[in-house]
This record gives structure tokens, sequence and C-alpha cells, in this order.
């Protein structure tokens, strides 16, 4: 893949396997949908409420706000990695596979697969995230497109952040990084 930078154009084909798919369930569900709150949230008010009905002398209910509030959040978990689990076996995942090609560009966002081809302009963008490993470039809050950095250039990488950030509202463009490259 080469990088025309006078077009300002970056084609990225997409491989999904398991680690790509399951990093990018894992960023959805609890750092976009912030389903880490409930999982926090919900325990220690189980927890609270178990200890006022121990405190007022209903140990019965006591009881069961604690069992509560220690089963829902690990059923949570457990079912949400059944689920993730259940996809990948469900879209052989265990090997890479070619998703989608994405291509970059000031003009917009063309994505690609076997079967369709659609283009979303920049107005259409509801938020990228930047992250260690990866772009995320979603369409809407729900639908979103992986653009995996472990095989890019670093001149490749910095071409598209710079198209990305010259043609996106910076409060749509969220750097998530944990570790920050130098610029």
């Amino acid at each position: 893949m080469s990088v025309n930078t006078k077009g300002r154009i970056v084609p990225v084909e997409t491989y999904v396997d398991d680690k790509v798919y399951r990093d990018f369930s894992d960023f959805v569900s609890f750092s976009v949908g912030n389903r880490w709150i409930s999982l926090v949230a919900m325990p220690v008010l189980l927890l609270f409420l178990g200890g006022v009905n121990f405190y007022t002398g209903s140990n019965a209910l006591g009881w069961i706000c604690v069992i509560l509030g220690i089963l829902a959040p690990l059923g949570y978990l457990f079912r949400y990695v059944v689920s993730v689990k259940n996809q990948i076996q469900k879209f052989e995942l265990t090997t890479p596979r070619l998703f989608y090609t994405v291509t970059v560009s000031d003009g917009g966002i063309h994505v690609e697969n076997q079967t369709e081809k659609v283009d979303f302009n920049w107005q259409q963008t509801y938020r990228v995230y930047e992250r260690d490993e990866y772009f995320y470039i979603f369409i809407t809050k729900a639908r979103g497109f992986i653009l995996p950095l472990r095989d890019m250039e670093t001149e490749k990488v910095r071409l598209l952040k710079s198209i990305i950030q010259e043609n996106l509202p910076p409060i749509r463009y969220m750097d998530r990084r944990k570790r920050r490259r130098q610029e």
C-alpha cells in the first residue's frame, strides 16, 4: 500500500482476527458505552444497601443485596466474555480475515468490502478515536470501522492523523492513547 501525499489519500486494509475484534468490542463496551460505571456503581449501591439492611436487623435482605452486588457484575462479565468468544467463532476470526478497506482522504471516508462500497463525508462522521494500535472511525454511535495501525509505516500514520484532524471538528476527535507517540 502506498500513500499518495499529494492527493492526501490513505487506504487501510482492515484485517480482523480475534485480538482486533476483542480490542474493538472491549473499547465499545467499556470506554464508549461506559458500562464500567454500572459495573462499579451497582455493586457499591447493593453492598451499601446490604450494610443498611444488616444495620437495621434485616439480615436476609442484607445477604440478598450482598450476593446480588457480587454476582450481578460477575454474571454480566461472564455473559460478555462468552458472547465475544461466540462472535469470534461465528466469524472464524482465529486467523486474520480482510473485512474491508477504508480509504481516508480530505474528501471523506470510503469503505469497501466484497459486497458493497459506501462513501461518507466528514460531516457524517460521529467521532474518531485514536488508540495505541487503532483508529476507530464511527459514522454513527453504533457503526464504527477499525483502522489497525500495526502494519502501517509511521509516515502513513501521521498522514492519516493529519487528514482526520484537519477535516473533523476537534470535539469529535478523541485521543484515547495510553502511551503517546512522538508527533
